[in-house]
């Protein structure tokens, strides 16, 4: 820490003079390279493309390719990649998917990942058709033999990763869904990327006998459409569009209510009246929690009750 640093930090009812240590850094007496984590980098290659293969399955031909042509978006297929367990006795939470397993500019890209139980995560990535033969020759030159004391290409992919296996549009869904509930609700669709490829979704929702809310909620990389329709219709719909969905979500309330309640109506201070009618403060004498914070509204009618007082460092910018 520089001494401009730490003065600063030394304020007078807080010393730490008696922790502080000031050392010259050395470097570690040890090689730092992390241990290998596969015995055989050929053999485990090898399996990975196996499996690609049989998760891509064949490219449809032009005559039976049920896909949805959206503009700016390849065609292409989802897959799902699984990484193996932490070793045992290991203290790592999970083995995470590899933050560089993407190549983005052939437009290979994880559109969502989770944690697993036996501490392990899984990752839906979509594969366009043209990116095919790029991504096996990644895989290809992972495995190669490499020189002794010679980086091994794209270890930071693929190393970790133990499964490649197909994915079906059910793991875009969040949460428990069960896809053959005849139910109709209106559902997040999380799309990726452009607002014309939202546009474009929208439109063949539309086309498809789904309806389709004309508001969106948009953001620097996602536009989300509501989707009124029942689960398996929604899984059919998105399963002509690989690529283009990141996740899909049942809908929430929102607070439109309130919004249109208008002048005149119940408002906000309304609510917060007849909730601060029914607070129960605390008896006296009861133990009290010290928070320390950047500041209060102290006099909240919500909170008043629960303060037993209010102190400030500085007094300048004491909470009122």
């Amino acid at each position: 820490m520089a001494d401009n640093e730490y003065n600063l930090r030394k304020l007078p009812h807080l010393s730490i003079d008696a922790w502080r240590e000031t050392v010259r850094y050395e470097y570690p007496p040890r090689p730092m390279a992390q241990r290998p984590l596969r015995g055989d980098y050929a053999a485990h290659a090898a399996g990975l493309l196996k499996q690609l293969d049989t998760a891509l399955g064949s490219v449809p031909t032009s005559t039976a390719d049920p896909r949805i042509r959206v503009e700016g978006l390849r065609p292409g297929a989802l897959v799902e990649v699984a990484t193996m367990p932490p070793a045992e006795n290991s203290r790592t939470k999970a083995t995470k998917v590899p933050a560089a397993l993407e190549f983005k500019q052939e437009d290979i890209v994880v559109l969502q990942s989770r944690r697993s139980e036996d501490r392990t995560e899984s990752a839906v990535m979509f594969v366009p058709d043209v990116a095919r033969d790029f991504l096996r020759g990644r895989i290809r030159g992972y495995g190669r033999r490499v020189p002794l004391n010679d980086r091994r290409p794209d270890i930071e992919k693929f190393e970790k990763i133990e499964t490649i296996r197909a994915a079906s549009v059910r793991s875009l869904f969040v949460g428990d869904i069960d896809l053959s509930a005849p139910g109709v609700v209106w559902w997040e669709v999380w799309v990726r990327e452009h607002i014309t490829w939202a546009e474009a979704i929208a439109r063949a929702a539309v086309a498809a006998n789904l309806d389709v809310h004309a508001d969106k909620l948009i953001f620097p990389d996602t536009t989300v459409v509501f989707i009124h329709a029942s689960a398996g219709a929604l899984a059919t719909f998105l399963s002509r569009v690989p690529g283009a969905v990141s996740e899909v979500r049942k809908s929430t309330g929102t607070i439109e209510p309130f919004l249109e309640r208008g002048d005149g109506k119940i408002g906000q201070q309304d609510f917060v009246d007849n909730l601060a009618e029914r607070v129960l403060p605390p008896p006296a004498g009861v133990p009290a929690v010290c928070v320390l914070d950047t500041g209060v509204s102290a006099k909240h009618p919500l909170l008043a009750p629960g303060l037993h007082g209010k102190w400030a460092y500085d007094d300048a910018v004491k909470a009122e």
